[in-house]
């Protein structure tokens, strides 16, 4: 019997015993034809390979550029088929049963350029109190970085106007001190001057709160940004850190210490930061490609 079809055999045995989908099934054997084909090709069977062999066909992948999701799924059907093989006592030992455990890559943070965050918080109509609101929102949220939940918990009491700074509890609780500038001063400025006007915000502890007053829900807000990036044509899918994601990557395009952004996100871990600087590092690139006369890739 040739290896495809003992795979064809114990994989339809084992989907039949273990209840498995005709998807599941289908799955399993193509994994194992990727691999077994690789193996061939290396003098090697998929009956018989040892552990040296299946870290050099899933190194092999890795190098080809393949997505660590595909990578985790092959891994996972090799140990499967040799628990198979084990059953069937073909083989004694699961040689893919300790691999090292295939990492998933965290998505690079989706950003905008800094000529769409210009559009963005021009869109705003300054001639209506919300205008002016949300003028204030989309400047406070790209000068500080901060989260959205953070925005919407934000008090007077917590916003120095004349030094220019906001004090945040974010995740954990953990306080961080964050700096703004002139322009996202000027815009809260205008807010609380319209806002003092509003009678059921006057009186309000927070900086931006609902028309009853209370603190605005985390939905509202991204709502309300949500509604700008449509109308200055920005088709890309966006999240409500998109502003926070330009914020950071902003300030490392332009020279910002990396240890620095982190305390102004309040990252606990740098290497939470640390993917800020491959989104840096693929705009750096697609610059070039787009730029140079010799950039782009043939």
């Amino acid at each position: 019997m040739d290896e495809r079809a003992r795979i064809e055999g114990l994989i339809d045995r084992q989907a039949m015993l273990r209840g498995w989908s005709q998807h599941t099934r289908a799955a399993y054997k193509r994994d194992l034809y990727h691999a077994e084909n690789f193996l061939n090709q290396q003098e090697q069977t998929i009956i018989s390979a040892q552990r040296e062999h299946i870290l050099s066909y899933l190194s092999h992948l890795h190098q080809e550029g393949m997505k660590e999701s595909t990578l985790r799924r092959r891994r996972s059907a090799l140990s499967v088929w040799f628990s198979i093989l084990q059953e069937a006592e073909i083989r004694q030992d699961n040689p893919a049963s300790d691999l090292p455990r295939m990492q998933q890559s965290r998505p690079l943070p989706k950003s905008i350029t800094e000529s769409d965050v210009n559009a963005l918080l021009e869109a705003p109509n300054l001639s209506k109190k919300t205008g002016v609101r949300d003028r204030a929102v989309l400047e406070l949220m790209y000068a500080s970085g901060v989260r959205v939940s953070e925005l919407a918990a934000l008090t007077l009491s917590n916003m120095d106007l004349e030094m220019c700074y906001i004090r945040v509890y974010g995740k954990g609780d953990k306080e961080r001190l964050i700096p703004f500038g002139g322009q996202a001063q000027r815009a809260l400025l205008s807010w609380l001057s319209v806002r003092r006007d509003i009678t059921s915000m006057a009186q309000s502890a927070y900086i931006f709160p609902n028309r009853q007053g209370r603190q605005m829900s985390r939905q509202n807000l991204w709502l309300r940004i949500k509604k700008y990036v449509q109308k200055i044509g920005l088709t890309e899918s966006l999240s409500p850190h998109t502003l926070r994601h330009a914020f950071a990557t902003h300030l490392l395009n332009n020279g910002a210490d990396l240890r620095a952004l982190q305390m102004l996100l309040g990252h606990a871990k740098i290497n939470t930061t640390e993917i800020y600087t491959e989104v840096s590092r693929v705009r750096l690139q697609k610059i070039i490609e787009e730029t140079h006369p010799l950039g782009e890739h043939k």
